[in-house]
């Protein structure tokens, strides 16, 4: 198909498949009013025919809060995720016969130990992708965590410190920051409430007062961390067209992708698990999906879903 279209007409084909999947706050995005920094990008990349990448930092790791997810396991929610990402990917290709790369930037490292995840649930989570990817052929996606920005550190706690100490903000900074800007202030507010939802479930023994507390600075240092490693990426990737799974205004430099159906603005499928109704996959709660009467199932004999049979 590249061979009949010019790559103006390619960039803007390969623009609609994206505002298509988008998740903006606002409603309305066209090729007239998102950030010309993507349309750049892909530009340059169709010129000079070379891969076109993109970076998005996601799939960190499983929730530990069992009332949103199932296990620690990676299950149909992330196949559905991935193959949807994959298969954005093909379409490109298919436009321009480039290469075509998105890259996971695994952000699970990044902040597990203020979400209440393990090192190592974190390390079974990212095994477990990469074996999906080869189980189901997924041949555009590759992955990228904070050990391959670090490979001469072998301690994740010293990683964290020199991410932090290289391309982190100061928290004042931060606070500052999410006072202004309002598309930061919804961001704050939707981590933040992330944070109070799995703290009270998974910090026994607190007061909800003092999980309150713990919850709105935690939310402030995943911010923090989230931006220092986006900022890693972009130092590795600097050509990269960067792809978020958080919501974003129409002229952010970031491009904002929904994952999956059915789970609201915010719903991602290490939050969630995958309920199967009428054929079709959406994203819920884990107490959700119990609460529908929807039955247990595995796929292939080991990644789980939902399913909720109609009674007619």
């Amino acid at each position: 198909m590249s061979n009949e279209l010019t790559i103006t007409k390619q960039s803007e084909l390969i623009l609609e498949l994206l505002i298509n999947q988008s998740n903006f706050y606002e409603k309305g995005a066209n090729l007239s009013t998102i950030h010309q920094i993507h349309n750049k990008k892909l530009l340059d990349k169709l010129s000079k025919n070379e891969k076109i990448q993109f970076t998005l930092p996601a799939f960190p790791a499983k929730s530990g809060n069992r009332e949103k997810t199932f296990s620690n396991l990676p299950d149909v929610a992330e196949i559905q995720a991935l193959k949807g990402l994959n298969q954005l990917a093909q379409k490109i290709h298919k436009i321009t016969q480039n290469p075509v790369e998105i890259l996971i930037c695994s952000d699970g490292r990044v902040f597990c130990d203020l979400v209440g995840i393990t090192e190592e649930d974190v390390s079974l989570y990212a095994e477990k992708l990469k074996e999906i990817k080869e189980q189901f052929d997924f041949q555009h996606l590759s992955f990228f965590n904070l050990e391959d920005v670090f490979k001469e550190q072998d301690n994740f706690e010293t990683m964290r410190d020199e991410l932090e100490e290289n391309f982190a903000n100061n928290l004042d900074f931060i606070r500052d920051l999410i006072k202004r800007n309002e598309a930061m202030k919804q961001l704050f507010n939707g981590i933040h409430r992330f944070m109070k939802e799995d703290y009270l479930v998974i910090k026994q023994g607190f007061s909800k007062t003092k999980i309150l507390k713990l919850a709105k600075e935690a939310a402030y240092k995943v911010i923090q961390r989230s931006n220092a490693w986006g900022r890693a990426v972009e130092k590795f990737f600097p050509d990269s067209i960067r792809l978020s799974i958080h919501p974003q205004p129409i002229l952010s430099e970031k491009f904002p992708v929904k994952l999956v159906p059915g789970a609201g603005n915010w719903g991602t499928p290490w939050h969630r698990v995958a309920l199967v109704e009428d054929g079709e996959i959406t994203l819920v709660r884990h107490s959700e999906a119990i609460h529908l009467g929807a039955q247990l199932k595995r796929y292939k004999d080991q990644f789980a879903y939902f399913e909720k049979e109609n009674v007619s």
